[in-house]
This record gives C-alpha cells, structure tokens and sequence, in this order.
C-alpha cells in the first residue's frame, strides 16, 4: 500500500507499507503493518520528531459479502514511541459504482457528501485556534521538506529564477576539470527552457572516463527566491545546503569541497563589459530575509581556503544572466530582484533601526505601485493610512496617533510620495480658506491636520530627474536616466504600455508639471511642517536642492545634507560606511525633535568625503543652495516633459493595440 502525507501548504510524503501477511486480531484476511519515522512537518502543534505506525487490511484480500472491505487505522507516536493520535478509515457500506448511478442517487450523494469538503478548512481553523488560545499549545514553525518529501507549488517567480539557476550551472559545466561530471536535481520539472526535466546530468568539453561527481539537489523552490539575495552563488548554496540547520535547509550538496573549488574559480566564457549593470544589481541586492528557524550569529561564508581563491567583486548569476540571457530574459531577471528589494519586508532593517534609536513606533505603507495602478493611487494611500493613524476606524488594534507625534519619512520614490501629500494638504488649506481643512472618512468629516515634520532621504523631488546633477554625477549614482518602461524600446506585456497608453509608468507625461507628482515645481510651501532632506552626489540632488531653497525662502524651516561621493539611497545599501552611520544618526535625532517639538534651526551641511565625516562639515546659506533660477529649472522640466514619448505598442500584425 502507498500512502501519501499531506499538509495544507501544499507539500507530501509518500510512504510505502508492504504486506505483512498477517492477520490482525479478530479480522478475517490478510494484514498491513508497517512503522515509520517521521520526517514531515504536518500541524505547527507537533514537530518532526516521532513517528507512525500503520495498521491496515488488505482490501483484495478481504471480501466481506462482495465488496471489499477497507479498514485502515494510523496511529501518530511520539519520539518516545507513545501514541499521540489515532485515526482511522474503514468501510461503513458497500461501495457506490459511479457509472451505476441514476441522476437522483448521484444528487443524493452530492447533497449528503458534497459539503464535507468546504467544511472542512473552517473545521481546522476553529480546531487549531482551540488548541492554541485555549489549550496553549506550543507552536512549531514550517521547517523546509526534506529530500525524502514532495515540496509545495513553486511560484512564478520561483519558476522562471529555475531557469536561471540552470543556465548557470550549465555554464559552470564548462570549466569544469576533466573525468567530472555535475549532477542537478530541481523540485519540480520545468515547463520549459533547455534541459526542462527534473534531473540533469552536465559535463565539461573534456572527453574522459568520469571519476568524480558533483551533486546539487534542490528540494524546496523557496532556494531560488533566496539564492539572489547573497552576492555570490556559493553563499547562496553553503548558506542554505550545508552551514545552517536542518529545519532550514533548501538545498543539498554532494562533494561540496569539490563544487566549492569550482564555483570560485569559474569564469564566464564570454568576455562582455558588464561590471557596470553587475554592479548595479549587487547595490540593489538586500540582505537575505531571517528563516524559519533562527540560525547562529556564525556568517554563512565559504572556507577560508575558497574565499581567498574566490572573486567577490561580481555576482556569478548576475553576470551569467546578464552575457548569455535575451533582453526579455534580462528584464524579467532584474524586476525580480529589485521587486525583493523593494518592499516593507526587505525594508524591515532599516525601519527596525529608525525604531530602535527613535524608541518609536514605525508603519510601513505598501502602497500600490506602478503600472498596473497610476496617479494618484498610490497617493491615496498614503493618505488613507494617515488618517487611520489619526482617526482609527472601528476595530482598529490602535488608538488613535496625534499628528504632532507622526514624522513622515521616506526614501526616493516613497520620498517623493510624502511631499506629494504635503502639497495635497497644502492644497485643501488653500481651498477650503482654513488651517483646518476637512475630508470624510468613514461616514464623518474629519480634520487633516499637517504632521510634526517630513525627514526624507535621498527624494526623487524632481521626478523628469532632468536637472544638471543629473549628467554631473552620472559617475557616481547608478540611478538611470530615463527608466527603460518610459522608452519604446521597453518589451511590451500585459501591464504595460498601458490601455489607454500614457507617457510616463506614474502618471501621464501632463503630470511632470503638477506639484503633487514632481513636488520640485511646487511654488507654495507656506505653512509647511518642518523638512529635514539628506541626499549623496546622485542624479536627483538638484530636485531636493531646488524643494529646499523654495521652502526656505517662504519660511518653513529646512535642514539640508548633502554628502560628498555617496550614491542614491547610500545609507541603505551601505549601512557600515562612516557616512552611513552619521546620515542613520542624523535622521533618528531630527525625528526625536520633530515629535518632541523641540527647536529646528534651518541650515545646509555639505559632509566631506574623509574617514571621519563628522570631522569634516561645511555649512552653506539654504538661499544659495540651488544655483538655477525658477524659471530656468521649469524650463529643463518642461522641456523634458515635452520630450518624452507616448508610449503604445503593436501587435503581431503591426496594427496599435490601444
């Protein structure tokens, strides 16, 4: 008999219980006895720990008055060999032949049976909530399957990262020293894509009898999401297969010492200039996200053998994508990479520490994004989710937050966002004539008061990022010029170009020139919060220059930073450099004095590029902050705008699919 495991994330065990040939007790015919260790993870209130012990009759065996009989009982031992839990399944009657059926027995069955399945799910639910809320027991965490289990459903993203994973491999097959052979098994069997089965068997170009082989067996698909978190792909594999515990591991090596050699001495066979787009991805790249089960403060890191042998300059996957992929191939790989970059989860360190040296609370807003959604979606949520901090709908877990305890802050294009939301409120003050404007929400109206202050770091004030830093730190910023979506040249899907189509992912190309999508054009800013705005030398220094300077020159007071040979958002992506430390410390002290109301003098810091930034401090007067006059800056945005196309697309027989 075959026996198969399941849980409700997806993931089975099969196990085989051969016949016994003896007959349980009082039973008539021959019986199924077998006892298993258990390695599968089932319910979060029992571990892996234990085992269980089958106890079944032979259905062609049995004949009980000409059917045959089912009888099946599975008892769940502890890891001290008692039983924990029976269950049994036996026959209560003979069995219905469905294509015996008439149309009313079939709908007799249905009405009898046929709710048994949705019933089900809320059964577990009410179950697993008595056996924790009323009965405490301790919960047990998902560990990843074993190699001896059937791993959940992967996801697409998981899918198509399969692929790059192999091609990567395949490359490394190249290098590989003659009389050894690589052998790959994924956890599902690719729809597609060279070599798209499940095992793979790759040598090099050496023609020699194989003495050596090199295993990777992948057994969960949550690998490949977390293989492009680690900068090299042999952190990736000792990281999740062979320094990290056994509820964690995705990946299984053979010859690890040998693959080990391999890997940080492979090169790419193609020579391409890629260290520029390599370098890029690596910046974007964040911190692999916790596991299940927490790991040792031990860095999951090749030998000392390897690491010195090893190139850690370059992402090996990075490069291979980048030299060997189509450019769809190409797109798809970096939107995955920035997309697990980009998100509350992965942004949870550094809001964890703004909490930690604030001693504050901090709500990370996952607004919609572009394209799929356009100006002022994304706005809108913004603002719904400061009007729930101030106002708490009914059966919120929260009380309700003053606005002179709630600091804006944000970085790039989130950044952005919290100016865009200053001017909304600016703008309802103007309109409705009152520092005290109101809007409903949920079924009252309600006062939008201005929050304690905005700290923001390095803003996409100017969204065209069109200005002259732009070209003047092209050399140090990895921010592009024009994102690639905004050109015609970007591979059309589903989502986008859009329908009806526009200029711009955000907004159409008319939104560059209004103050709540390019916040830098905005020519009011009386009667707003306090500003703290920190940048490096990046492409849109100027916006924030130019936001700063208008803000001051109406009275708002500013505090502006800008830090020599630092890149877009440096403090994040580069969390121990000196400058870092002092930017994360300045941004914590001006959201204490923000909430705490304390004195905010406006100034504009130029830290120097030395050891000990702190040592090395010019200030400069806000009013000769931005070099430009107003008009000539509107000029350049205006031109931009102008110069950016609208973006369609054709399909297959030319005709504009619109």
């Amino acid at each position: 008999m075959l026996v198969e495991v399941n849980n409700t994330l997806g993931e089975r065990r099969l196990y085989w219980c051969p016949s016994t040939l003896q007959k349980p007790d009082n039973i008539i015919g021959a019986g199924l006895r077998h006892t298993w260790q258990k390695d599968f993870h089932v319910s979060p209130f029992n571990s892996r720990k234990g085992g269980y012990a089958m106890r079944a009759l032979d259905p062609f065996e049995v004949d009980r008055d000409d059917y045959h009989m089912i009888d099946n009982r599975i008892t769940l031992l502890s890891n001290h060999g008692k039983a924990k839990l029976v269950a049994r399944v036996l026959s209560a009657d003979k069995p219905l032949d469905p294509s015996m059926l008439s149309t009313w027995g079939s709908l007799k069955v249905l009405a009898r049976w046929g709710w048994v399945g949705f019933a089900t799910f809320p059964r577990i639910v009410f179950e697993a909530a008595q056996l924790y809320f009323v009965h405490k027991l301790h919960v047990w965490f998902r560990p990843e399957v074993r190699a001896s289990s059937i791993s959940q459903t992967p996801t697409r993203d998981e899918r198509r990262l399969e692929s790059f994973f192999r091609l990567y491999l395949a490359d490394v097959a190249k290098t590989l020293p003659a009389g050894v052979e690589l052998k790959y098994a994924a956890p599902f069997t690719p729809t597609k894509g060279p070599m798209a089965t499940k095992w793979a068997t790759m040598h090099s170009s050496h023609e020699r009898q194989i003495e050596d082989t090199i295993f990777i067996r992948v057994t969960a698909p949550a690998f490949y999401s977390r293989m492009i978190y680690y900068d090299e792909m042999i952190q990736a594999l000792y990281s999740e297969g062979v320094r990290c515990r056994d509820e964690n591991r995705t990946v299984h090596l053979g010859n690890s010492g040998m693959l080990e050699s391999v890997l940080c001495k492979h090169k790419m066979t193609m020579k391409v200039p890629l260290r520029t787009p390599v370098k890029a991805l690596s910046v974007f790249r964040p911190n692999p996200p916790p596991a299940s089960y927490p790991e040792s403060s031990e860095k999951f890191l090749t030998s000392e053998r390897a690491e010195a042998d090893c190139n850690l300059h370059s992402a090996g996957l990075d490069t291979c994508v980048l030299a060997w992929c189509s450019r769809k191939e190409r797109l798809i790989y970096t939107f995955i990479l920035l997309k697990s970059g980009m998100n509350p989860v992965t942004a949870r360190p550094a809001t964890a520490r703004l909490a930690r040296q604030t001693k504050g609370r901090v709500v990370t807003v996952d607004y919609r994004l572009s394209p799929q959604v356009q100006f002022p979606v994304a706005l809108l949520d913004l603002l719904l989710t400061y009007l729930a901090l101030l106002y708490p709908p009914p059966g919120s877990l929260h009380t309700s937050v003053p606005s002179s305890s709630i600091v804006l802050t944000g970085e790039s294009s989130g950044g952005a966002l919290c100016l865009s939301l200053i001017q909304f409120i600016l703008h309802l003050r103007r309109q409705q004539q009152t520092p005290y404007p109101r809007v409903p929400f949920h079924g009252r109206d309600v006062v939008v008061p201005m929050p304690a202050g905005v700290a923001l770091l390095s803003t996409e004030a100017d969204r065209t990022i069109s200005l002259p830093s732009r070209d003047a730190y092209e050399h140090i910023d990895f921010l592009q010029e024009i994102p690639r979506a905004n050109t015609p040249e970007q591979i059309p899907d589903h989502i986008w170009p859009s329908n009806p189509p526009r200029h711009d992912v955000y907004c159409h190309g008319s939104g560059y020139l209004h103050p709540m999508v390019n916040p830098a054009i905005a020519e009011d800013w009386r009667g707003c919060c306090p500003l703290w705005l920190s940048y490096g030398q990046e492409r849109c220094l100027d916006g924030g220059k130019m936001v700063a300077s208008t803000a001051a020159s109406q009275g708002v007071p500013v505090q502006f930073f800008e830090y020599e040979g630092m890149p877009h958002i440096f403090p994040l992506m580069f969390s121990r450099f000196k400058q870092s430390e002092m930017c994360m410390r300045e941004w914590a002290d001006v959201c204490c004095k923000m909430a705490g109301a304390s004195e905010f003098q406006s100034k504009a810091i130029v830290v120097a590029s030395s050891k000990v930034p702190g040592d090395s401090v010019s200030e400069l007067r806000l009013s000769d902050l931005f070099q430009l006059s107003r008009e000539e800056a509107m000029a350049i945005i205006r031109a931009e705008a102008d110069r950016r196309p609208l973006i369609t697309r054709k399909d297959e027989i030319g005709r504009a699919a619109l």
